[in-house]
């Protein structure tokens, strides 16, 4: 089990998931490209200085290029959301070395904020990873650009 580094914010999930404008929807072509690395409480909390070493050594790397996809989150009028399982499997596509990368995405009936699957880069061995992705908060900041902490 994972070990908790630092405090939870004060707010929790202002909503089930987040909700983007309708100038979203569909399919992007996404460019990634890190522009820096730091380790404010030190390298241990980093991973180590290898893990800091292997990170610093990414600035170099070309951006990944990858797709990404905004849907409703059911019939219209409900808002638009990312497509979870699709923008997973195409962002470990591009950086673990294709689609074969990625095991048991969620379907269309998912919970949002806890997102559970496996990964197996081709690149590993064989070996199979367990990822889980939870939101524990989120903050929701109105059309007014003024934060809201609830």
């Amino acid at each position: 089990a994972g070990q908790r580094t630092g405090a939870l914010p004060s707010y929790g999930l202002d909503a089930r998931d987040v909700y983007y404008p309708d100038w979203f929807s569909g399919l992007w072509r996404v460019e990634s490209k890190a522009i820096d690395v730091s380790a404010p409480l030190g390298p241990g909390l980093f991973g180590g200085n290898a893990s800091l070493a292997a990170a610093v050594k990414e600035l170099d790397a070309p951006p990944v290029v990858y797709e990404a996809r905004w849907v409703r989150a059911g019939a219209a009028p409900y808002p638009l959301v990312a497509d979870r399982p699709f923008n997973i499997a195409s962002l470990a596509a591009a950086t673990m070395g294709g689609a074969d990368a990625i095991l048991g995405l969620p379907g269309s009936n998912f919970d949002p904020n806890r997102l559970i699957f496996k990964l197996a880069p081709p690149d590993a061995g064989g070996q199979v990873y367990r990822a889980e992705l939870g939101a524990l908060a989120r903050r929701f900041e109105p059309a007014s650009g003024e934060l809201r902490d609830d």
